[in-house]
């Protein structure tokens, strides 16, 4: 019941919310890099700084109110609001770094890992169960803040280094390999040097 409410009266707005700005974005050329390098720059100078304050603040406030509930879910929404805003403000730095060439080995990498972006996310979420959840090390509520961004910073590292190192032999990612190779119904190449396809045995 709780989660079902709570799905009703937050995520389903939230998630709403994003992906129709995400759909707008992308509908006004801004995600698809058509608008002028100076576009970009203005938002990156503006909504960057200006997210990270809000959700400075909100990150103040929670401490204020101990994290108490229910006062939380109102102080959450500078939080909410700031990672909005950041979020566009990150997008379009990297489109402004893309759009200019700059930092080509980064992007490589980064590439790379949005190519592997399912064996990617099966990576960290899988990680992320071992170490938090009862399952594994149960480890949740052991970390305070600063030690839980060192852990998906890791995490992150891990992607970036691996991916491309993988991606140098094979043409996907393992997730991404089983996941064409079920929808097309045969056995995708998987080596670079692979050309043809071998049907799945009956």
């Amino acid at each position: 019941m709780f989660e079902t409410m709570f799905f009703l009266l937050f995520f389903l707005w939230r998630c709403g919310g994003m992906m129709l700005l995400g759909m707008s974005l992308y509908k006004s050329g801004f995600l698809e890099g058509r608008l002028p390098s100076s576009t970009y720059a203005r938002v990156a100078l503006i909504a960057t700084p200006v997210g990270l304050a809000i959700a400075f603040i909100g990150a103040l406030e929670l401490e204020r109110v101990a994290y108490a509930m229910p006062i939380r879910a109102a102080v959450d929404l500078w939080n909410y609001v700031g990672a909005v805003i950041v979020s566009i403000g990150y997008a379009a730095t990297l489109i402004w770094i893309v759009k200019h060439g700059k930092m080509a080995g980064v992007r490589r990498r980064l590439a790379a890992v949005g190519q592997m972006a399912l064996s990617n996310y099966l990576f960290h979420s899988l990680t992320a169960s071992v170490l938090f959840l009862g399952w594994g090390f149960g480890l949740a509520g052991r970390f305070d803040y600063a030690a839980q961004l060192l852990i998906v910073v890791a995490i992150w590292m891990v992607q970036v280094i691996v991916s491309p190192i993988w991606l140098r032999s094979f043409r996907f990612g393992p997730a991404e390999w089983l996941w064409r190779t079920l929808t097309y119904g045969r056995v995708q190449p998987m080596r670079r040097e692979e050309r043809a396809l071998e049907p799945i045995a009956s």
